[in-house]
Parts: C-alpha cells; sequence; structure tokens
C-alpha cells in the first residue's frame, strides 16, 4: 500500500508466515568472547521486572493490571577488566550487541542461575572504579530464556 509521496506500509504477513518478518527480527544470537571477563560474583544482584500497569481511573479509583509472566530478569553486574578488555567490553556492547540491541550468550549466565538463556545490555557499561592494573565496569543486563528470545 503507498502512501502520499511514494512512503510505503508493509501489511502484516506480507513476508511470509508469522513470525519471519525480517524487519522485526533482531538478527543472530552473539557468544560472549573469550577475551572479555566474567561478571564479578560478589557483585551481581538480579531481580525481576514489573509487568504491572497502574493507572487511576476518572472516578480517582487505581487500576493495577498485569500483563503477561514472561518478564525477564534483570542482573545488575560488574566486570573487572585487565588491559585491553575495556576498550574490548565497549567494543562488544556498540558493535556486536549495536548498543544493546541483540542478545548475546554466555558461558556464566548459568553460574549466576540462568541455565538456558541469554542477556542483552540494559545499560551501557559505565566505569565504576579504577585500579592501577584494572578497571570495573558495571552495567544491567536483560536476562530472558533462549525459547523466548529467538
Amino acid at each position: 500500500m503507498l502512501l502520499g509521496r511514494g512512503l510505503r506500509v508493509l501489511r502484516a504477513g506480507s513476508y511470509g508466515p508469522a513470525g519471519t518478518n525480517p524487519a522485526l527480527r533482531l538478527g543472530t544470537i552473539n557468544p560472549w568472547p573469550a577475551t572479555l571477563p566474567t561478571p564479578m560474583q560478589r557483585t551481581v544482584s538480579t531481580t525481576r521486572m514489573d509487568t504491572r500497569l497502574r493507572r487511576e481511573t476518572q472516578s480517582g479509583r487505581i487500576e493495577v493490571r498485569r500483563f503477561g509472566s514472561g518478564a525477564p530478569a534483570q542482573a545488575d553486574v560488574t566486570f573487572r577488566c585487565l588491559g585491553n578488555q575495556a576498550t574490548a567490553l565497549l567494543t562488544f556492547h556498540r558493535d556486536a550487541c549495536r548498543n544493546g540491541a541483540r542478545w548475546f550468550t554466555a558461558p556464566w549466565l548459568p553460574l549466576l542461575g540462568f541455565p538456558a538463556h541469554a542477556a542483552r545490555f540494559f545499560t551501557p557499561p559505565q566505569r565504576a572504579g579504577r585500579g592501577d592494573l584494572y578497571s570495573d565496569y558495571t552495567t544491567t543486563l536483560l536476562v530472558r530464556g533462549i525459547e523466548e528470545v529467538l
């Protein structure tokens, strides 16, 4: 369907069966590079994201609705980067993960209590502390089951 000035609107299902629209897919799931560090175990904290929506009606009554049960877990992690690992972590976030738009798998996710899961950056890695030989970077990850991401 064409709109004014040649703008094209795609209809649902115009690429074949449901779920195969390439414009809606974010791409492949990236593996965690072996050269990057694992998060420090003592600094990991995980929470479940809230799926409730709260609003006030015109009569003044407060209405709370829950939308689904598939909310991702949120993990705050700290990476201790030695030497060039800090640059490699920021490059992985920017290029391979497209600034948090793409998911990745990592061998350390099961150690955090997430077997068969994928993660993506919710916040970019921020420098938290700096030592003589290392720099600490903190970030927030969204973690979901691998079958929900594919």
